[in-house]
């Protein structure tokens, strides 16, 4: 496998709309879960350690798309 052809192809998908849409999607979520940079001291970090993960993360969707193909008849 060449590794230039795959990444072109790859950055290629990027550019049409539903890949231009995947990586609004993608950067929304990760932008959206990581929050605002901040620093923590080694208290706060100590302290943010010892706090048990939630028991239920749940995510709404904000809109749905059908990618359904129709043949026309």
């Amino acid at each position: 496998m060449n590794f230039e052809k795959s990444a072109a192809r790859y950055d290629a998908w990027y550019r049409t709309p539903l890949g231009a849409l995947a990586h609004a999607l993608e950067s929304e979520a990760v932008f959206g879960l990581a929050g605002p940079k901040t620093f923590l001291s080694a208290d706060s970090l100590s302290d943010l350690l010892k706090t048990p993960p939630p028991k239920e993360v749940k995510l709404t969707p904000l809109f749905s798309i059908d990618l359904t193909f129709k043949d026309g008849n």
